[in-house]
């Protein structure tokens, strides 16, 4: 009778182990989760970081941030770009005042209601170019007329910078 209480007892031991080592993984199931989900509220933070930081300092931040603005701001470009065509190809452009898509020969937004304004611009010789979307646009502008972007004089920063 021993013999079956000794095996009893042991098949009740394994039993437990089996119960623990079940509670033990499954309580690292849960910590890894919850490091899982701790590490996605980190990057998160550290991209809302960026992007206040790029909103506030688009025209000027430090040296050391220059080639990732140059690759934001070529990325930004290629996408305005690509959207144009995009928008040539429907036969559509966008409201400058709520974003609307609207016809090409629309005066007036479908959405909003506003204006919309079609730049004409006849003396070449008058323009300069965005420094952000590239458009033509007058040499005394201070903000440009196709993307919002302010206009910065390279010439005036060229001369602060030399002397």
């Amino acid at each position: 009778m021993a013999f079956f209480d000794e095996i009893g007892k042991r098949i009740s031991q394994t039993g437990q182990m089996a119960v623990q080592k079940t509670k033990d993984m499954a309580d690292v199931a849960k910590l890894n989760s919850t490091i899982l989900n701790e590490e996605k509220k980190i990057e998160n933070s550290y991209y809302q970081i960026g992007k206040l930081y790029a909103e506030l300092h688009f025209d000027d931040f430090d040296a050391d941030f220059e080639p990732l603005f140059n690759l934001l701001k070529d990325s930004l470009r290629n996408v305005e770009r690509l959207k144009k065509e995009v928008g040539d190809i429907k036969g559509v452009k966008h409201c400058n005042v709520c974003g609307c898509e609207i016809a090409n020969d629309s005066t007036f937004c479908s959405s909003c209601g506003s204006p919309i304004v079609v730049q004409k611009i006849q003396d070449y010789e008058n323009l300069i170019e965005c420094n952000f979307c590239g458009k033509k646009i007058e040499k005394d502008s201070k903000f440009c007329t196709f993307c919002g972007t302010k206009i910065v004089d390279i010439s005036t920063e060229e001369n602060a910078s030399s002397s």
